[in-house]
């Protein structure tokens, strides 16, 4: 069993991208974090708890703006 399934990678993918712009920066941020969460489809055993997909994606997160 994947610690990050296809479909839980996949809504993760989405929202991140909402938060994204296209500037180089965070363009970057944005593919720095999709590694991270690649790499924890790869590995098996538990599930991955809320706590450790934040920390993933904590600084991402920074500049995301907020809704208008």
């Amino acid at each position: 069993m994947q610690r990050l399934n296809y479909r839980a990678f996949e809504i993760i993918h989405q929202e991140l991208k909402k938060c994204s712009t296209n500037d180089p920066l965070s363009q970057a941020k944005l593919e720095i974090v999709l590694n991270r969460l690649k790499q924890m489809r790869s590995p098996t055993g538990e599930a991955a708890f809320l706590q450790e997909l934040r920390k993933e994606i904590v600084d991402l997160t920074l500049f995301c703006h907020s809704p208008k």
